[in-house]
């Protein structure tokens, strides 16, 4: 991608979005939600013109064509609210949900590092706009006993036990 003067939507994460909302700062809704919203995201398309649809379903098939993301752009002076969220990884378990029936734990496969969410903040990888590490109890008892395995079976790491 060349160089653009002019903010673009370069990934399709609007038509994959759940939920998605253009408002200007004083309309702006709270982003916690609110008891009659279920506490989701409110679809509001309405700032982004007539041809884009107000349904979230018809939105993300309007923006997987290439031809309907490439007419918008980010304006600076606007409030952008994703909703974005997924079924397959229940975080209070570390389980990955295929489903209701096939769940995997992942805490063997992530082993003792936090999972990491995070959005780069320009193409050469220079820093984030906005970088999360997801810690789980698993994960940090999953280094414990994995530690402790690797002491019995003799291969302590270099670490001399009576020092």
């Amino acid at each position: 991608y060349a160089p653009k003067t002019q903010p673009y939507f370069l990934s399709p994460l609007v038509n994959t979005v759940q939920g998605f909302a253009v408002e200007t700062p004083s309309t702006a809704q709270d982003i916690v939600g609110s008891p009659s919203s279920k506490y989701t995201l409110v679809e509001n398309t309405v700032l982004l013109g007539p041809s884009v649809p107000r349904d979230s379903e018809k939105r993300r098939k309007y923006f997987a064509v290439q031809e309907n993301l490439s007419k918008h752009h980010f304006e600076t002076d606007l409030v952008y609210t994703f909703d974005y969220y997924q079924h397959f990884l229940d975080m209070p378990t570390l389980k990955f949900v295929v489903t209701s029936f096939l769940k995997f734990d992942i805490s063997g496969i992530v082993g003792p590092q936090p999972l990491q969410l995070s959005m780069a903040k320009s193409m050469d990888g220079e820093g984030y706009y906005w970088n999360f590490e997801i810690w789980h109890e698993k994960l940090l008892t999953f280094h414990k006993e994995e530690e402790e395995r690797v002491e019995e079976e003799g291969g302590g790491g270099g670490k001399d036990k009576d020092a």
